[in-house]
C-alpha cells in the first residue's frame, strides 16, 4: 500500500479544514471568517512540508475569490492555471506528449478547464465574471473528486492523539501538584517572610525563584498534539489555554489545599489563605503574561457553574449558617479570590498589569451577579459594588433589593399562620414608600425618549463659550 506523508496529524484536522471551505453537502457558502481560517491553516501547514495539490489549489482558488483588490483577475487566472497544470502534469508520463484534453478525460476533469487554461496562457485573459465562475466550478470539482472521497474514506490512523494529550496532562498535573505542595509546606512555616528581596540576600529567595521558574516553564510547554483549529494564534489567550500546559497549571491552583482550604472553613479564614498564596501568584503573573487572565477567566467559569447548582428560590446567609457543604465552601473562596483579583486589577495594582478590567467589565459582572440569587455572586457584589461610585449609584436600588431578599427567610406554613393582617399591611406600606422614593428619584434625574430611559446630567446653566469645570 502506498503511504504518503501529509501535514495533518489526525483525520479530524483534515475534516476541520474541509469544514472551513465547504458547508455540509456543499449547501451554501461558508462565512468569510471560516474561509480566511482555512487559508491560514494551509499556510501554516506549508511550513511542515509538501501540501497535496488539491488542498493547495483549494486555498489558492478561495484566496483569489475573496480578494477585493485590483489584481483579483490576475490572481484568479493564475490559480485556475495552476489547478489544471498541477492535476495533469504528474500523469504526463508518456515518451511523447499526450494532449491535455486526453489527460483531463482520464481523471474526469471537464475539458472546459483545459480550454480556459489555454486561453489564460496563450490569449487575452478572460473576463472577471468568467474567471470567478470557473474558480467556483473548480472548487466544486475538488469537493466531488478529492475532499468528499477523502473525508468518507476509512481512516487507517490508529494512533489516538487525544489519549496522548490526556496522559501528558496527567503527568504534568502530578508535577505541578508536587511543586505547589513544596511551596505550601515552606510558606506555612515562614508565613511572614518577604519573598521579593534581592535573590542574593537569602537562600530561600533563590529556591522560591527556582520554583516559580519551574511552574512558568511547565505552563509554557506545548501539548503533544495541537488541533488544526488552533494554528497561528500565538498571542491569543485561547491558543495558550488549548495548546499549552497553562490550563493544567491553573486548574491545579483551583483545587483543595491551594486556593481552596482543605476542609470547610468560614469565609473569615480568607486573609490567612491569601497570605500563603499571594506571593506565588504575584511572581508567576510577572513572568507569564497569560497566567493571571487565565486564572481570572477560569475562576469566573467555576463560580457560574457552582451557582447553577444552588436552588434560586432558597436564599442562604452563609455568615449565619452553622455548617457549609464542601461545594458551598469552595464556591465562597472562589468568589473571594475572583473579587480580590478584580479589585486589584481595577485599582491598577502593578502586579496585575496583564489583567485589564474596565468600568464596562465591572458593570457587566455586577449585572450578571444581580440576575442570580446564590450566595457566591452576593460575595462578589458586596466586594465590588463600592469600587466605582457611578456604578454604585446606578445599581443601588437593585443592590438594596437583593440584600433584602437575602435577609429574608422562606417561611413554613406554621409561620404564615402567625402573621396578622395588620403586619402584612405594614410590610406592604413599607414597600410602597420605597417604590415611591425610587420613582421620585428617577423622575428628577431621568427622562424617557422613544421607549429608552436617559439619565439627565446635572449641569448648571452658563453663558455660551464659558468653560464648565466638571
Amino acid at each position: 500500500m502506498d503511504m504518503k506523508v501529509v501535514p495533518w496529524r489526525l483525520k479530524e484536522d483534515f475534516l476541520y479544514l474541509m469544514s472551513c471551505f465547504y458547508n455540509e453537502g456543499q449547501e451554501g457558502i461558508p462565512d468569510l471568517a471560516a474561509l480566511f481560517r482555512g487559508v491560514e491553516i494551509i499556510q501554516a501547514w506549508s511550513t511542515r512540508g509538501r501540501i497535496p495539490h488539491s488542498v493547495e489549489s483549494t486555498s489558492q482558488l478561495v484566496s483569489s475569490l475573496i480578494s477585493n483588490d485590483r489584481s483579483q483577475k490576475l490572481a484568479l487566472a493564475v490559480s485556475i492555471s495552476r489547478f489544471v497544470s498541477g492535476l495533469l502534469d504528474p500523469i504526463q508520463q508518456s515518451q511523447y506528449a499526450i494532449p491535455m484534453a486526453v489527460l483531463a478525460k482520464s481523471i474526469d476533469l471537464p475539458t472546459y478547464f483545459v480550454e480556459l487554461r489555454h486561453a489564460i496562457t496563450h490569449e487575452e485573459l478572460p473576463s472577471l465574471p468568467v474567471l470567478r465562475q470557473a474558480a467556483q466550478r473548480a472548487l466544486s470539482w475538488l469537493y466531488d473528486h478529492y475532499w468528499n472521497p477523502a473525508a468518507t474514506a476509512e481512516s487507517e490512523d490508529t494512533y489516538d492523539y487525544t489519549e496522548t494529550n490526556e496522559l501528558h496532562k496527567f503527568e504534568i498535573k502530578r508535577k505541578v501538584k508536587d511543586l505547589l505542595k513544596q511551596w505550601r509546606s515552606w510558606r506555612k512555616v515562614n508565613v511572614s517572610a518577604n519573598m521579593f528581596l534581592p535573590v542574593e540576600e537569602h537562600d530561600y529567595i533563590q529556591q522560591f525563584e527556582a520554583l516559580v521558574q519551574e511552574l512558568v516553564t511547565t505552563a509554557n510547554l506545548r501539548l503533544p498534539y495541537i488541533p488544526a483549529s488552533f494554528v497561528d494564534d500565538e498571542k491569543d489567550l485561547d491558543f495558550a489555554i488549548e495548546t499549552t500546559n497553562l490550563d493544567i497549571v491553573v486548574s491545579c491552583f483551583l483545587e483543595k489545599r491551594v486556593l481552596i482550604p482543605s476542609r470547610t472553613m468560614p469565609i473569615s479564614f480568607f486573609p490567612k489563605l491569601k497570605n500563603v498564596w499571594l506571593p506565588l501568584l504575584q511572581s508567576i503573573a510577572s513572568k507569564h503574561s497569560f497566567f493571571l487572565p487565565a486564572l481570572f477567566t477560569t475562576l469566573w467559569s467555576e463560580i457560574l457553574e457552582i451557582s447553577q447548582t444552588v436552588d434560586s428560590l432558597v436564599f442562604l446567609d452563609l455568615k449565619e449558617k452553622e455548617e457549609l457543604t464542601d461545594k458551598e465552601s469552595a464556591g465562597c473562596y472562589l468568589a473571594k479570590w475572583y473579587a480580590y483579583l478584580m479589585r486589584e486589577a481595577y485599582t491598577g495594582q502593578p502586579w496585575t498589569s496583564t489583567l485589564s478590567v474596565t468600568q464596562t467589565d465591572l458593570a457587566s459582572v455586577l449585572e450578571i451577579c444581580l440576575q442570580r440569587s446564590d450566595p457566591f455572586t452576593k460575595i462578589i457584589i458586596d466586594e465590588l459594588s463600592i469600587l466605582d461610585k457611578e456604578l454604585e449609584n446606578k445599581f443601588s436600588p437593585l443592590f438594596q433589593y437583593r440584600s433584602d431578599m437575602f435577609d429574608s427567610r422562606i417561611l413554613d406554613e406554621q409561620e404564615f399562620e402567625d402573621i396578622t393582617l395588620e403586619q402584612m399591611k405594614t410590610e406592604l406600606n413599607k414597600f410602597s414608600v420605597r417604590l415611591n422614593n425610587i420613582e421620585a428619584q428617577a423622575d428628577s434625574s431621568t427622562m424617557e425618549f422613544q421607549g429608552h430611559v436617559w439619565y439627565k446630567p446635572s449641569v448648571e446653566p452658563s453663558p455660551i463659550g464659558q468653560i464648565i469645570e466638571s
